[in-house]
């Protein structure tokens, strides 16, 4: 199986990690832009409101975060 990933924030980080550990060809795409510079690195997966309870419940879930920081 390959699998394509598009975005490294946190969930495609988060799919990527755990697709990978499972022996399966991941692609990720990423493309640079403003946004990226802008974060440098400070975006979070844990939020204080949620706006959207169905990305909520795929964005508390990144339990490998910590893992990928290191």
């Amino acid at each position: 199986m390959k699998v394509m990933v598009i975005g490294s924030g946190i969930v495609g980080a988060s799919a990527v990690y755990r697709l990978a550990n499972k022996k399966i060809e991941v692609l990720l795409l990423e493309q640079q832009g403003n946004a990226k510079a802008a974060g440098a690195g400070i975006v979070c997966p844990w939020i204080s409101r949620v706006e959207d309870k169905n990305w909520y419940e795929i964005e508390k879930n990144a339990e490998y975060y910590p893992e990928l920081m290191s």
